[in-house]
């Protein structure tokens, strides 16, 4: 796709560049333009060229973007695709990683350090940060106590770099920043066009003297007088919060003024209820600040104390969380000579969501860019993630220094995601929501697929209703209103697709928050909707978390008889709860469950004896995710899980406690210390992502920072009136304004200083400022309509949208209360019975395997079911040194040797002849160039084989085609006129492991011989058309027991001791 005009200005601009990029005008195609514009334009290297963003899927996006750009526009620079691939395309983690393992002297951190993610760091902390707080309680108990000590640091801590800048805060500038925050709100307050209007007409109306309501207005006005002319402001909002606006007669009163005086008085004691609340008023610093200003530097010190102490214990543990990188690479660019380097090193950097940059982050560029040329990349209408310690603020700085230092400022405004007349709406709802954020979007697309409205607000009336009892009208509405779309065949216009009926997999829903997107799944599969819930924060909670984590159990501790029965009724046994019950009767007094368990004869429970007694005997010979791994072979767990409602969702969660295993894995593979953390994980309720899964042709439901980046047709943003989170942090903090502290005096009572409220009051106000970019975000998911739903007609979302839509003249459309919606949501019917009943043994099923799979079915069809049916990846517990195997991406085993192998396959795909080029392929390995370049040269240009290379046709050429009812794959390395040929670089000569893929690659080819040749042992076997033939009956064979199902073992002394599955397959001590 051509560039735009205003993406051609900041694709080509000589110099440092600042893009504000609206929702879907195509800045990752910029980036990618971008970036070759400093390869073609500049001259640079992609290893002079740094490209960042914020998560490693979005850098995977942004190299593929890249890699296919360079492949098409530049064909002859070999060179640039090699390059690319070490080029530093990384999240902004990833480059300061790379900082502190290029100089972790400088840094000072563990040369070998390993990296915790967000869930392990977390835990971590939270198992250490208890052991330091109880060492440092007894040295500052005397200045502030533990009670109060340990929250504070640990507020501290989850944000060191701001915590130094707020610790070194002086209170003595809180006087006059206290001051002037006051004196601002105050003006603030009294302007109020609402407050001027009470004011005025109280002032000009008179009542009786003796009537109350004319005392109520006196008392008014002397507290207005007092706010005008300077006076303590508490007092006189304190008289203004107690004013009586019941009594009066109207008799006292001019004729019709009684109620507009009671309504005025009511505003303005509203208002200073309001204020009290806000607590900006009155402002002034008290007794309690002369308190917190006491513990302060107690509290400085003893951060500092667990600074040290924690960054000895991660110096010991070798490991750092993503703040400790950030930390380290600035200590590292402090010295001269590393920002030398790096200036020198890398000539041109490209940030992408850059409106997503912490301070820390944001210094560290600045080190780090130099006299660099700088592309930022975002903004500021979707910086939503404060949570993260994002700073929205820092955008807007780093444009304004751009700007300043002769560099562009290029906004993208043309959106090719919205049609126009949806874009026009958007822009009049956030042009009074955002204020001086805003900036209209424009249309490339111009025309709707259908007429309007495209955009509607329904709210549900009828407030005395149970928040759970509206939110189930109001999923049941929109559920009514998704399937009227797709009954009627509302027309869409999908990404890269025609104008069409709706499908479902163009529809999503977005929340908030993931609490309560059940409800909404439910409703919709009731309609016979299907549904996919994109992810969550609550993995450990889910059914199949629960139940692999109460295997796990029981697994550690065979006592547990609350894990037993957990696993006994689960589907892993299935065991009833008559059976159980009958179970229990026959408990001889003071025995455990498991030891009665394998005592039993109730046949009901023999699998499960059986089961947990095969399990438990392997339990010490294995990880974790091995055992859950083991014992879903042997009961067929993720089976029962796809047949289930939901099936996909539960697969991916049961996936993504696996993954979270392994995890913990990396740092001890001890079940017991895995256990152990799994424990705290659940105690301390921490958020463990549930894994992302996007639906093929399903409803998405999803929160608004999960859909961040995607879109669909038809979107409905729905709970709009679920309220702001409430602030319950017991420390603040601000870099400039310092440290706040909420107190407890002796009653315990909460005591807020002054300097607390105003950082409370900061806080509240970006987050609010937050929630209308979030909505922004919300509302630009959508390409042709959007429905907005609430089930209140008031609170949270929809009071921030208010305004919008009453500009852009969107009527609020109210969903009656219904009878109907009120009942429960019905469950899905069940599906039909088959019409027949299976007797025998069914097949796999198999449709497609690559050609390499033939081999390892010929080697042993226990391995090849494991490998290639279960998709089960295991290290090998006793390598061959010779023959040691990993799998690839494509899920073949390759040699270890594979990353060499892979090297010298790719000099010959690209004929390379340098070797500082190759080189650059394997940076970790320069000994390795050398080698391969030899290796690779002796096949060139050697008397038997040279003639093989000079006729090659192609190379690494895929190929596919039909046998015997199964699809074949796979790439062969040189493909000749009458020969394809498979490069080896094993130590052993073994052409006959090999022999079915070789015919595979022949047969679907069409070439008569096949040649194998082994480069490091300089020897050529070739497999003529007589063996091919051969082979063909061969492979008919195999092909036809694999389709019977035949995946016994064939255990033998050659390959059982060295076999990846060896720890998990019954027939391994045979072999």
């Amino acid at each position: 796709m051509p560039l735009t005009p205003e993406q051609q200005a900041a694709a080509w601009a000589p110099g440092s560049v600042a893009v504000t990029a609206g929702a879907g005008t195509g800045k990752t195609h910029l980036l990618a333009e971008r970036y070759l514009f400093h390869l073609t334009g500049q001259g640079h290297s992609p290893l002079a060229v740094v490209a960042v963003t914020f998560t490693e899927k979005a850098a995977a996006e942004l190299r593929q973007r890249i890699r296919q750009q360079v492949y098409e526009r530049l064909p002859g620079r070999p060179d640039c695709l090699m390059e690319l691939e070490t080029a530093q395309i990384s999240t902004l983690h990833a480059l300061a990683a790379r900082i502190c393992r290029d100089h972790p002297e400088q840094a000072d951190v563990p040369p070998d350090f390993a990296i915790l993610a967000d869930t392990l760091s977390g835990l971590w902390l939270d198992r250490h940060v208890e052991r330091v707080v109880g060492n440092l309680a007894a040295q500052y108990c005397d200045r502030i106590s533990y009670g109060q000590l340990r929250p504070a640091l640990q507020a501290l801590l989850r944000d060191p770099y701001t915590a130094q800048q707020a610790l070194a805060v002086s209170p003595t500038t809180w006087p006059a920043q206290i001051a002037a925050i006051q004196q601002q709100a105050l003006a603030e307050f009294l302007t109020d066009p609402a407050w001027r209007a009470a004011c005025a007409l109280l002032q000009g109306v008179e009542g009786q003297a003796e009537d109350r309501l004319e005392l109520s207005r006196r008392e008014a006005l002397e507290a207005i007088a007092a706010l005008e002319t300077g006076r303590p402001a508490a007092p006189a909002l304190t008289t203004l919060a107690r004013l009586k606006t019941l009594g009066g007669w109207a008799k006292n009163w001019p004729v019709g003024q009684i109620g507009p005086v009671r309504d005025a008085l009511n505003d303005l004691r509203d208002a200073a209820r309001n204020a009290q609340k806000m607590g900006l008023v009155a402002l002034e610093m008290g007794p309690w600040d002369e308190v917190l200003i006491g513990m302060l530097p107690a509290l400085k010190d003893a951060f500092q104390d667990a600074i040290t102490a924690l960054q000895h214990l991660k110096s010991e543990a070798r490991v750092l969380d993503y703040a400790d990188l950030e930390l380290g690479a600035l200590r590292a660019l402090a010295h001269p000579e590393v920002q030398a380097y790096y200036h020198e090193r890398w000539r041109a950097y490209l940030v992408d969501e850059f409106q997503d940059t912490n301070p820390a982050q944001a210094e560290l560029l600045a080190q780090l860019v130099g006299p660099a040329v700088l592309t930022i990349v975002g903004d500021e209408k979707q910086s939503i993630y404060s949570f993260r310690r994002a700073d929205v603020t820092v955008f807007l700085r780093y444009r304004e220094t751009i700007a300043d230092q002769g560099g562009q400022i290029c906004p993208l405004q043309t959106s090719f995601r919205t049609h126009r007349p949806l874009v026009q709406v958007i822009n009049q709802v956030f042009a009074p929501v955002l204020g001086n954020l805003h900036q209209d979007l424009l249309a490339h697309r111009t025309e709707a697929p259908e007429e309007g409205p495209h955009l509607q607000v329904f709210t549900l009336q009828g407030e005395h209703l149970e928040k759970k009892i509206r939110q189930r009208q109001e999923a049941q509405f929109v559920a009514q209103r998704f399937k009227a779309m797709l009954d009627q065949g509302c027309a869409v216009h999908p990404k890269g697709s025609a104008r069409r009926p709706v499908q479902p997999g163009d529809m999503a829903i977005l929340s908030r928050t993931w609490d309560g997107l059940e409800v909404y799944g439910e409703a919709l599969e009731a309609l016979g909707i299907p549904v996919v819930l994109g992810g969550g924060t609550d993995l450990l909670s889910t059914r199949p978390a629960q139940d692999a984590w109460a295997l796990l159990r029981w697994l550690l501790d065979p006592t547990d008889t609350l894990a037993l029965v957990a696993v006994l009724r689960s589907p892993w046994l299935a065991v009833s709860d008559r059976v159980l019950f009958s179970f229990a009767q026959t408990l001889p007094k003071g025995a455990d469950w498991w030891t009665h368990l394998r005592d039993t004869d109730l046949p009901e429970l023999r699998p499960a004896q059986v089961f947990l007694a095969d399990l438990a005997a392997g339990r010490y010979g294995s990880v974790p995710s091995q055992l859950l791994q083991a014992a879903d072979l042997q009961r067929g767990y993720t089976a029962v899980l796809a047949n289930l409602p939901d099936g996909e969702r539960r697969l991916a969660d049961w996936q993504g406690f696996l993954t979270l295993l392994r995890t913990l894995e990396v740092q001890s593979p001890d079940p017991f210390t895995v256990g152990r953390q799994v424990q705290q994980l659940i105690r301390s309720r921490q958020e463990v992502g549930r894994p992302v899964l996007v639906g093929q042709d399903a409803v998405s439901l999803m929160t608004i920072h999960s859909a961040k980046g995607l879109e669909w047709p038809v979107v409905a943003v729905v709970d709009l009136n679920r309220p702001l989170p409430p602030n319950f942090s017991p420390l603040l903090m601000d870099s400039h304004l310092g440290v706040g502290l909420r107190l407890g005096d002796d009653q315990g009572e909460t005591q807020r200083p002054a300097v607390y409220t105003l950082l409370d009051q900061q806080q509240q106000q970006r987050q609010r400022a937050e929630a209308c970019r979030v909505f922004y975000v919300a509302l630009t998911r959508v390409r042709d309509h959007l429905l907005l739903t609430a089930n209140d007609a008031k609170g949270g979302g929809l009071d921030l949208l208010m305004p919008g839509l009453k500009a852009a003249h969107i009527p609020i459309q109210p969903i009656p209360p219904s009878p109907d919606l009120a009942l429960d949501i019905a469950l899905p019917p069940l599906p039909p019975e088959p019409p027949a009943c299976l007797v025998g043994p069914v097949g796999p099923g198999l449709l497609e395997l690559p050609a390499t799979a033939l081999t390892a079915y010929l080697k042993c069809p226990r391995q090849f079911k494991y490998q290639y049916l279960d998709g089960l990846h295991l290290d090998p517990p006793h390598p061959d040194p010779l023959a040691q195997s990993v799998v690839s991406p494509e899920g073949d085993l390759r040699p270890a040797g594979s990353a060499f192998g892979t090297l010298v396959h790719r000099i010959l795909e690209h004929d390379l002849q340098e070797e500082a080029a190759i080189a650059a392929l394997a940076p970790d390995k320069p000994e390795w160039a050398a080698e391969a370049l030899k290796l690779a040269n002796h096949f060139r240009q050697d008397e038997h084989t040279q003639s093989l290379w000079n006729q090659r046709q192609a190379q690494e050429a895929p190929i596919a085609g039909e046998f015997e009812g199964l699809w074949l794959h796979g790439s062969i390395d040189l493909l000749g006129p009458d020969f394809v040929l498979d490069f080896k670089t094993d130590q052993r000569i073994h052409p006959q492991e090999h022999r079915l893929q070789l015919w595979a690659y022949a047969h679907l080819s069409h070439r008569p011989a096949a040649h194998l040749a082994y480069l490091k042992r300089q020897h050529l076997h070739t497999f003529t058309a007589a063996d091919l033939e051969t082979f063909r009956d061969e492979a008919a064979t195999l092909i036809h027991r694999m389709h019977r199902g035949e995946l016994d073992p064939t255990p033998n002394s050659e390959h059982c001791p060295h076999c990846t599955y060896r720890e998990i397959c019954p027939a391994a001590a045979q072999g």
